[in-house]
């Protein structure tokens, strides 16, 4: 059976006084089966009608349900050789590997049962619609009027599934690069090379999200309505503070440098040859890790 909801469409809310959460919590539409004026059913009423967490509504849990993402990894290997001069051999290696995860998730939600900012997580912040609104409870938008709101301060928990299921999208792509010669030169043996390395990885939203400063402000004007299906106005809103496409992460290695070795036989001794083997490696290795929310 369906328990006191968390974040749901349309929204719960929790009664403040003096800033300070009480025991009293609800949802509008509960008392009709949470079905608000949405185009589709997303919640369902809960089953607890008293205490904290009562008269409350949760999101149906058949609609999103949680399959195993979309994902794909290529790769792509090319190695040339040539032999040049008395024992010497020029070799190139190029790999190229593009993967990516495509990711489908519940809405996202919005109060403070959530992270207000993936910068600092565990930041939490409540949502408050305020009497202000043309959406708050007996209000003028519409959305009915609930025994024990009276004016206060309502924390909500936000479900926006108006917006859809919500997309993340993660793609890596890696080249390298290896220039080699080896041989022998003068009585030694010789390897001179080249390594020349990229990766790049772009995380970022794909679709379903906004802002989550956006929401709060448009919560507290009275331009997003929680409780239902927005007007032109909250729609426009919405789009204004929409992020999809954006990537709000980029991270980017780089290495590259040169490398040898040489070696040649000095002597035989009773036990087997005495040789001398010098090598060496330069290289530099570059970090960036950019984040834009």
């Amino acid at each position: 059976s369906n328990t006191s909801g968390s974040s749901s469409s349309p929204a719960n809310y929790t009664v403040y006084n003096n800033g300070k959460p009480t025991t009293t919590t609800g949802n509008p539409y509960w008392a009709t089966g949470c079905g608000s004026n949405y185009d589709a059913l997303y919640s369902l009423a809960s089953t607890k009608a008293s205490g904290a967490g009562a008269k409350t509504c949760i999101l149906d849990p058949t609609i999103y349900p949680q399959l195993l993402p979309d994902n794909k990894q290529t790769t792509l290997f090319t190695k040339a050789s040539i032999r040049h001069g008395d024992e010497k051999l020029f070799t190139v290696e190029m790999l190229n590997s593009e993967s990516y995860i495509d990711s489908l998730n519940p809405p996202q939600v919005f109060g403070a049962q959530t992270d207000y900012d993936k910068l600092n997580p565990g930041v939490r912040k409540p949502l408050f619609i305020k009497r202000n609104s043309p959406w708050y409870p007996g209000g003028s938008g519409g959305v009915p009027a609930m025994a024990g709101v009276t004016g206060q301060d309502l924390a909500l928990t936000w479900s926006l599934d108006e917006l859809g299921a919500a997309g993340t999208h993660d793609r890596q792509n890696t080249n390298r690069i290896v220039v080699a010669d080896e041989g022998a030169f003068m009585g030694w043996d010789y390897r001179v090379g080249f390594n020349g390395a990229i990766s790049e990885r772009r995380v970022g939203w794909k679709k379903g999200f906004v802002t989550i400063p956006g929401v709060y402000a448009g919560v507290a004007d009275g331009t997003l309505n929680p409780f239902g299906k927005q007007d032109a106005a909250g729609s426009a809103y919405l789009d204004s503070i929409s992020v999809d496409g954006v990537n709000f992460r980029t991270a980017r290695v780089k290495y590259f440098g040169p490398d040898f070795n040489v070696s040649r036989e000095l002597m035989q001794l009773d036990g087997g040859a005495m040789a001398i083997a010098i090598g060496g490696d330069l290289h530099r290795e570059m970090y960036s890790d950019r984040t834009s929310l």
